[in-house]
């Protein structure tokens, strides 16, 4: 089953000048491609999702949220789906390709994408109790944060990625996906363990990142 978006539309050129995730990419599409036919076993883990106020404000780093392993969704609820059209609008407003739970505080495994970063372009996803079944080939982009503003580096990505998910409707589905698809789903994916890109950045570029981070930990006093 392919994920159904929200809205859907054609899947257009990245062109949009700002990234919440990476650079200007080198890929001329998302990389989406549906695999079809496929039946997914249920998740077998269940727990109630415990916040459904309203979302105002992105969770910025150093804020444990962003460390702790999320749990899964136990039912979609007009609360999640409300709060999953909030989490567009907040990631559009930023603007982003992909916003995960933990980083609008929520302890849950879902995130939203959208690789063309606009409302009226590309095609909306979402993915509940995600899992990555299969990755093929490597390749390094620089990425970034909302979570971490102002902060990107080198990370090495799989370049083809399969993953099982659940959609707004409760339906299990699988999706191949590749290029700058395939690395928001990581980056998004990592999020919901806890994990920063920060983590997985390159070599070359882990002492400047360092730097940044420790001084996000410990700002400047005022004189």
């Amino acid at each position: 089953m392919l994920a159904p978006p929200l809205r859907k539309r054609s899947v257009l050129p990245i062109l949009a000048p700002h990234w919440y995730d990476f650079g200007p990419p080198d890929f001329a599409t998302s990389g989406f491609s549906p695999s079809r036919s496929h039946a997914c076993a249920p998740h077998p883990f269940r727990i109630h999702l415990y916040q459904t106020e309203s979302i105002v404000q992105i969770v910025h780093y150093p804020d444990p949220v962003l460390r702790q392993v999320a749990a899964p969704v136990a039912e979609i609820t007009e609360e999640i789906r409300r709060a999953v059209g909030e989490m567009f609008e907040l990631m559009y407003e930023a603007p982003g390709v992909g916003l995960a739970a933990p980083q609008v505080g929520w302890g849950a495994r879902l995130f939203v994408v959208n690789p063309a970063a606009h409302p009226d372009e590309g095609e909306e996803y979402v993915f509940i109790n995600p899992k990555i079944t299969g990755k093929k080939g490597a390749t390094f982009a620089d990425e970034g944060c909302l979570s971490i503003p102002g902060v990107m580096g080198s990370v090495r990505r799989a370049k083809w990625i399969q993953m099982e998910a659940t959609d707004l409707e409760g339906n299990r589905f699988r999706i191949d996906a590749q290029d700058l698809l395939a690395r928001i789903i990581q980056h998004e994916q990592d999020h919901l363990d806890g994990i920063l890109f920060t983590d997985k950045v390159s070599d070359a570029d882990r002492p400047d990142i360092e730097r940044q981070l420790e001084s996000i930990q410990s700002p400047p006093q005022p004189q």
